[in-house]
């Protein structure tokens, strides 16, 4: 963070540009929570697919997410099924070694 100032990091909010006209697009937020990243404490990394102005998959990465073994991050996945029958979402916890994974059809 020492490279970063906190105003230079929050200059950067905002500064993307996109053709959200287009049938399809990715946005991404690299920093989901400056506040908390400028903390050094919660923030998150969000990318997300968009189709005809509607999101069907988005990965969200918790860096900083506490984990119960005294470890950190995580990483979540979601994306829309055909037909809009649900959502598959899954998720990993980032330990010493990945364990805890997990997938599940929400509808």
């Amino acid at each position: 963070m020492a490279d970063f100032p906190p105003d230079e990091v929050l200059d950067w909010i905002g500064a993307g540009a996109a053709d959200v006209t287009a049938d399809e697009y990715w946005t991404l937020d690299p920093i989901d929570g400056t506040k908390g990243f400028l903390r050094g404490d919660q923030y998150a990394v969000a990318l997300d697919l968009v189709e005809a102005g509607e999101v069907v998959a988005g990965v969200l990465g918790g860096p900083n997410l506490p984990n119960d073994d005294g470890s950190a991050g995580a990483l979540f996945v979601g994306a829309r099924l055909a037909n809009n029958r649900g959502v598959v979402a899954s998720s990993v916890a980032f330990h010493a070694e990945v364990r805890d994974a997990m997938a599940r059809v929400l509808t």
